[in-house]
C-alpha cells in the first residue's frame, strides 16, 4: 500500500497536521504529529513515553510502560487526534521488544483523555493475541472478545466505528481485511479522540512498537 494517498486523505480530513519528524517525551503534548494532533500519557507510565515520528518512513515509534489498558483505568502511551462522527483507525503492527505476553499495541476510540475513560480498541498482545476491548461507560470495567492466531499472527488491524457498534478487523500475510469478533457497543458522545496506544503490561520495563501505514478516515 502506498502512503502518498492515505497522508493526504488524512491531511484533508484533519487539517492542521504537519508532516515533519517529531519526537515527544513530554507527558501531554498537543502538537502535530504526522497526521495526529497531540499525545499524552495517560495514567501510570513511569518513566514517560516517548512518541516518535519519521516523516521519511511515515511510520510511529511508540515506546512505553504501564502495568495495563484493562479494568477501571488505563496505562499507556497514546498518540491522538480530535474526531466526531463515524470512522476507522487502521494500521500495521510491528511489537519490537520481548517481555511478558500481555503487552499490547492498540488502535484506540476513546471519550477523553481520562484514565477511566469510556472506549473501544482493537488490540494486538506480545503473544500474538489480538481482541476488542471495551469500557462502556466512564468508571466501568473492560470486557473483551479474545482471539488466539497460530504463526503467523494479524499484523494489520482496524477498529470502525458506525454508531455505536465497534468492530475489529485484521489481516495476516497480507490477506484481505476482514471483521472477526463479535461487535462491541459503546456510546463515544459529540468530538472524542482516535489514535495509537502502547503498554507494556510491566510497569518497570517498557515495550517499543512501531506502526505503519497508518491511516485514520470518516465513514460515510
Amino acid at each position: 500500500m502506498r502512503n502518498g494517498p492515505i497522508v493526504s486523505l488524512c491531511l484533508a480530513l484533519f487539517p492542521g497536521t504537519a508532516l515533519t519528524s517529531f519526537t515527544s517525551t513530554l507527558q501531554d503534548t498537543s502538537l502535530p504529529i504526522g497526521i495526529f494532533q497531540g499525545a499524552a500519557d495517560i495514567g501510570n507510565v513511569v518513566p514517560p513515553g516517548i512518541t516518535h515520528y519519521s516523516p521519511e518512513h511515515q511510520t510511529y515509534t511508540i515506546t512505553a510502560a504501564g502495568p495495563d489498558i484493562w479494568f477501571k483505568a488505563d496505562d499507556m502511551r497514546f498518540v491522538w487526534s480530535k474526531v466526531s462522527g463515524d470512522v476507522a483507525l487502521e494500521a500495521h503492527i510491528d511489537i519490537q521488544s520481548d517481555g511478558v505476553p500481555h503487552r499490547k499495541a492498540v488502535l484506540m476510540l476513546r471519550q477523553s483523555l481520562d484514565v477511566d475513560s469510556a472506549y473501544a480498541d482493537a488490540s494486538l498482545h506480545g503473544d500474538r493475541m489480538t481482541a476488542i476491548q471495551a469500557r462502556t461507560e466512564k468508571g466501568g470495567l473492560t470486557s473483551d472478545v479474545e482471539l488466539h492466531f497460530d504463526a503467523p499472527a494479524p499484523r494489520r488491524l482496524r477498529i470502525e466505528k458506525r454508531g455505536d457498534t465497534m468492530t475489529m478487523w485484521v489481516s495476516a500475510a497480507g490477506e484481505p481485511m476482514h471483521q472477526v469478533a463479535k461487535p462491541m457497543q459503546v456510546h463515544l458522545e459529540g468530538s472524542f479522540y482516535a489514535g495509537l496506544g502502547v503498554c507494556s503490561h510491566d510497569k518497570d520495563v517498557p515495550v517499543t512498537v512501531v506502526f505503519s501505514h497508518v491511516k485514520l478516515e470518516k465513514r460515510k
